[in-house]
């Protein structure tokens, strides 16, 4: 699974890394989009790269999917991420994995390992790309209104999707979030591009590409957040 995530690059970074022609102005008051987040947790607003009218955008999205058939919002804590396996024909997913594609920004992501003989937590461990660029993690978005209640603003909400491990990832923790090479961006966020086509980019980013090491448990409580959450920390301590 992927539960937390650093995106620290700024909005002007992203929007060239990303080829957005604008740099939009922070969410909305009293939010955090726009200033570096090291301990991205879902619930909150993330920020998604999507596409319209040919161009890309980039927009605030709440981190956990409500689909747009669903009773009430509670649902969005169980789609936090999506299995890329079969996620085209699973209900909550099947409809915004053909039209409703984003790429979520990160300059990197966490997993935990096992805990080790006499511990009593898990190993947190830091992801990120070996050439130091930002990754686009592979996201679905839908848009979602309480029955009944045309006066609503609504919800836009996401979630990630997740793979099998590469040979790194794999020493962590039996899943990976999707990495979208650059190469696949445009045909990734084209609503056009067919089913399989899109299922195809479904796979683990190659071996090389992404480096991890172990950090302090402090990341584990979401009240934290700070860069010394990546720095490495080779024996970390049993609690946060």
């Amino acid at each position: 699974m992927c539960g937390r995530f650093v995106l620290k690059s700024s909005l002007p970074e992203i929007t060239a890394f990303f080829g957005i022609p604008y740099v939009p102005a922070p969410d909305e008051p009293g939010g955090r989009i726009g200033t570096p987040r090291y301990n991205v947790a879902p619930g909150t607003k993330i920020l998604a790269v999507g596409q319209r009218d040919g161009q890309r955008t980039l927009r605030p999205l709440k981190w956990g999917l409500v689909p747009s058939w669903a009773k009430d919002a509670s649902i969005a804590n169980k789609l936090v991420n999506a299995r890329a396996e079969g996620v085209e024909s699973k209900p909550s997913f099947r409809a915004a994995i053909r039209k409703r594609r984003v790429l979520v920004p990160a300059d990197g992501w966490y997993e935990w390992a096992p805990a080790r003989p006499g511990e009593r937590t898990k190993r947190p461990f830091f992801f990120t790309r070996t050439d130091g660029k930002m990754a686009a993690l592979a996201g679905l978005w839908e848009f979602w209104r309480p029955a009944g209640d045309e006066d609503s603003e609504g919800l836009r909400t996401a979630c990630l999707l997740t793979t099998e491990p590469n040979a790194v990832a794999a020493t962590v923790h039996d899943r990976m979030p999707v990495t979208i090479d650059p190469a696949d961006w445009d045909a990734w966020l084209d609503p056009e591009t067919p089913l399989q086509d899109v299922l195809g980019l479904l796979r683990p980013a190659p071996d090389g590409v992404v480096q991890a090491w172990p950090v302090s448990t402090a990341v584990s409580r979401v009240g934290n957040d700070g860069p010394e959450l990546i720095e490495r920390h080779e024996d970390a301590p049993n609690s946060a």
